[in-house]
């Protein structure tokens, strides 16, 4: 139940504390501001499930005192606004990882005391921007929470704890402030270096801290803008975060690495492995520089934002976050899955081919393939072993590769699936069966089916350019079944290039392709057929390798 009272120093309060629970109405957002500034919102004694997202505006203000307050949506706090938490619990209903975000524009403040935080057992987010405060003491954190801290915010983490054992993450840059005291778990420091910032330095491995401050405590230090203090804690790593024009010397140590792409960055990596040493290396990429001396590196991780673009080759990497409107190019590459999620959002477009995406995190958070907003993740002759979710208006499309768990589709996104499975051989003069799948599958919002139909066409050895039809338009979709049927009787023998197009109701189309011996015995050849990967597989015992 709500109350209003006009005060004489004109705020508006509203004061929920009477209904043991309190749901908000379906899918709505609760906008704290708009009414009028300064408007103050209380949640007393209570549990407050929002299904939507929370937005605080024009010096907003929101008290959560002695409740539980389930927030189904983003929390976005702007323009000095202020959330105060004592002795409640802040939850997210989140059904994927990483789904939900706490972010804080132009001064606004967060402030946790005596309080819990949980994301129903997955990792979330809080970006901090433009002068905004994190003040959080005394809580305890059953989930992770990844916190990035820019321009001129700031962070303070004091008594904390975690259930899990895992507490939190922070990225630090700009002239960003953190203080980290005396927090009980494991915690990560990630150091974004920027342009014309140069160091040299050895991280931290698994170390238990009572006091260190950056940058005072590295005597090789230039241009590095943002104060951290670190107090009783124990650090994982201080991992860098190297964008272009950075210098970083990394020495006598291990640690992870992040090459992180912004604004219209264009290059090519190769030959990325984890769990390597280097005695003395200078990482071949144009933009930054990176000298490995005497230094192991734990895991690759790669960051886009903007409209950057990466290709990246013959490579085994941990982390890979496409935001913006970024474009990555992967082949031949493993994403091992154990150091953080594969994220394709906004309007980022990932093409993926004889890649195998893995999941060998231990803990569990991070092994995800994540496609939102109007992100696109296109997937030839690849395998994907993570947790698939689809939301919004992304799309994945998988041509001739399979998922070993079940994607799972919100809001209007859609999985497309075109696939040749068999024959590799047969003879000529016969009608061949083509088995495979063509399909279209539609998040829950869609009120129409995206599927249109598909076609079979082949190419002879003597131009494998011109695609002849093998049949009609079948507009009836396919599940691991027969396609079509060929007929080879006027053909010769030889290799033979099959292709199957599938299309949308919007007429938007796919291709897909299959080799076909005709009338020449021959083992089916894997779509994981590179050496690079199976040699991989064959050393690790995360998978069932019976599908080589």
């Amino acid at each position: 139940m709500y109350y209003r009272f006009i005060l004489p120093i004109a705020l508006l309060i509203l004061i929920v504390n009477i209904d043991p629970v309190i749901h908000s109405d379906p899918i709505q957002d609760l906008i704290i501001g708009d009414d009028d500034p300064y408007e103050v919102f209380y949640i007393r004694n209570t549990t407050f499930n929002l299904l939507g997202n929370l937005i605080i505006i024009n010096h907003g203000r929101l008290f959560i005192e002695n409740s539980t307050f389930l927030v189904q949506g983003n929390i976005l706090i702007f323009n000095n606004g202020s959330i105060s938490s004592y002795n409640s619990t802040i939850g997210f209903l989140a059904i994927s990882r990483w789904q939900y975000t706490i972010n804080l524009y132009d001064n606004a403040s967060l402030f946790w005391n005596q309080s819990n935080f949980y994301s129903n057992g997955y990792p979330n987010l809080l970006n901090s921007f433009d002068r905004s405060r994190v003040n959080i003491e005394e809580s305890i954190f059953s989930d992770w929470l990844s916190c990035l801290i820019s321009d001129n915010s700031s962070i303070s983490i004091r008594n904390c704890s975690s259930i899990r054992g895992y507490t939190s993450e922070f990225f630090f840059k700009d002239y960003s402030i953190g203080k980290l005291y005396h927090i009980d778990g494991v915690i990560n420091i990630f150091y974004i270096f920027q342009n014309d910032s140069v160091i040299d330095y050895s991280p931290f491995v698994d170390e238990y801290i009572e006091h260190f401050e950056f940058p005072g405590d590295i005597s090789n230090i230039y241009n590095v803008n943002y104060k951290i203090i670190v107090d009783s804690c124990f650090i994982h790593s201080n991992t860098p975060v190297i964008e272009k024009g950075a210098d970083v010397t990394l020495r006598n140590s291990e640690s992870s690495i992040i090459i992180r792409a912004t604004n219209s960055d264009t290059f090519n990596l190769t030959g990325l492995t984890s769990n390597t040493y280097y005695e003395n290396w200078v990482i071949p990429v144009a933009d930054r520089r990176i000298h490995l001396i005497n230094f192991t590196i734990r895991n690759w991780h790669i960051h886009m934002f903007d409209n950057s673009t990466i290709s990246i080759s013959n490579s085994i990497v941990s982390e890979l976050l496409c935001t913006g409107n970024s474009k990555l190019k992967l082949e031949n590459v493993i994403y091992k899955g154990d150091s953080g999620p594969f994220w394709i959002w906004d309007e980022s477009i990932v093409y993926a081919e004889n890649c195998i995406f893995l999941a060998e995190d231990p803990t569990g958070l991070n092994p995800t393939t994540y496609v939102r907003d109007k992100g696109l993740l296109v997937l030839y002759e690849s395998y994907i072993y993570t947790d698939v979710f689809i939301e919004d208006q992304g799309v994945i499309m998988l041509l001739n590769s399979e998922t070993f768990r079940e994607p799972i589709l919100s809001d209007k996104s859609t999985l497309w699936f075109a696939s040749i499975d068999y024959p590799s051989t047969c003879n000529s003069n016969a009608s061949i069966p083509t088995k495979g799948s063509a399909f279209i599958e539609d998040g829950p919002s869609k009120t129409m089916s995206s599927f249109y139909g598909y076609q079979l066409f082949y190419a002879s050895p003597e131009n494998y350019k011109e695609f002849k039809p093998i049949n009609g338009l079948k507009k009836k979709p396919v599940y691991n079944d027969i396609l079509g049927y060929w007929d080879t009787s006027m053909l010769k023998k030889g290799l033979y290039l099959l292709k199957l197009t599938l299309w949308d109701r919007y007429n938007n189309k796919v291709n897909t392709y299959w080799k076909i011996q005709l009338n020449e015995k021959r083992n089916r050849v894997s779509p994981i057929n590179n050496l690079y990967i199976l040699r991989y597989l064959q050393n690790s015992n995360s998978i069932n390798h019976n599908f080589i």
